[in-house]
């Protein structure tokens, strides 16, 4: 993105972010390498609410429509830039350059007509295809019993065996809450039949695996 920036010489942006890890890791970062380049200021950096929130919403897009700067960068989910533009569509904020994160750079559901003169131009990110030779295989290696791994790395390990096996590590003396099932750390790889492919998107702080093509960039 400060490639883009760059090149045509936008110093002056706003930048939106969604109220989660990847919005607020994505700014951090955006924030560092922007400071570090010299090349631009921000003009204003908002939260989105992941909720419908009218009010919080209506404050956002008035900040965006007396800002001087025409350019905003979103790090966000479909679901945020849904509830975003149904309030720059009724303040009809016309006239900005939008600049899309990977996440939301795509989403069918805002190729709508209604949406086009608002986001007509869109520069979006994409995360280029690529199979990984071996992921498979290494992933199904990771284990929480492995005492080789350091305390920060065991904590990604057991975010990634909670994600797959859809299961809670409890401390001794916690409970399991609601319907979650508690690890047992005895799974073993033919619980994965499915792992045959994996997404993953580097830099946002966590691996995240599906049974989809591979996505890195």
């Amino acid at each position: 993105m400060l490639r883009i920036l760059r090149r045509f010489n936008w110093t002056w942006v706003g930048l939106l972010i969604s109220d989660e890890d990847y919005g607020r890791h994505a700014a951090r970062l955006f924030q560092s390498d922007l400071a570090q380049s010299g090349g631009g200021c921000l003009a204003y950096l908002e939260v989105l609410p992941w909720v419908n929130d009218v009010a919080e919403l209506q404050r956002i897009v008035s900040i965006m429509k007396k800002s001087t700067s025409n350019v905003v960068i979103v790090f966000a989910h479909p679901s945020n830039m849904l509830n975003l533009m149904e309030e720059v569509v009724k303040q009809n904020v016309t006239g900005l350059q939008w600049i899309a994160s990977e996440a939301w750079s795509a989403a069918k559901v805002l190729h709508t007509p209604s949406y086009m003169p608002f986001l007509a131009g869109t520069l979006g990110i994409a995360i280029r295809r690529g199979e990984i030779p071996g992921l498979r295989d290494f992933l199904l290696t990771i284990s929480p019993d492995n005492d080789t791994l350091s305390s920060q790395d065991n904590n990604l390990v057991k975010k990634f065996w909670e994600h797959i096996f859809q299961c809670k590590f409890v401390s001794a003396g916690m409970e399991v809450e609601g319907q979650s099932t508690m690890c047992t750390r005895q799974y073993m790889p033919w619980h994965m039949p499915y792992m045959t492919s994996c997404s993953v998107f580097q830099g946002v702080g966590l691996l995240k695996v599906k049974a989809v093509p591979v996505y890195r960039d």
